[in-house]
């Protein structure tokens, strides 16, 4: 690459030329060009799908935002699910896809010991599975004795 090209501040100040040679040289050369976009484009795939997913969303984040507050308020049995008959698996997958999407923010710890964990380790837990929104973050050893309070309190 030719040092004048690489250096910022030349860069900066000629900045208007450089596109307009660019450009010019990218309708002389179509072909050339397409087939560089195309190996490029090949070699790093994912880095420019994680490039184009991150400036997707910050976009269009405001408008899934306020589609996604619409969508919660919706009883659970006007939502659509592929999978799933029953509510509480209707509350795991809206939960998990919520999560996976980053609508809802899973924490790396305990609301109940307050111990930091990986995210894995963290379970989800429901007291009402019509309001799927509304978890507690439990850790497995605080969730499976909450679990077993609710059965000893039952019988």
């Amino acid at each position: 690459m030719n040092k004048k090209l690489s250096d910022r501040k030349y860069y900066l100040k000629n900045k208007d030329k450089l596109k307009k040679v660019s450009r010019e040289y990218r309708k002389n050369n179509k072909e050339r060009c397409k087939q560089r976009d195309k190996k490029y484009y090949i070699n790093n795939k994912d880095e420019i799908s994680r490039v184009r997913m991150n400036r997707y969303y910050r976009t269009t984040t405001n408008v899934c935002r306020k589609a996604y507050l619409k969508q919660i308020k919706k009883p659970l049995h006007l939502w659509t699910t592929s999978c799933g008959k029953n509510i509480k698996e209707k509350a795991r997958i809206l939960l998990q896809r919520a999560v996976r999407k980053e609508r809802i923010i899973k924490p790396n710890k305990c609301s109940c010991c307050n111990r930091k964990l990986p995210k894995k380790l963290i379970h989800a837990h429901h007291e009402d599975y019509k309001k799927w929104w509304d978890v507690i973050w439990l850790c497995q050893t605080c969730h499976s004795e909450l679990h077993i309070q609710k059965i000893l309190n039952r019988g």
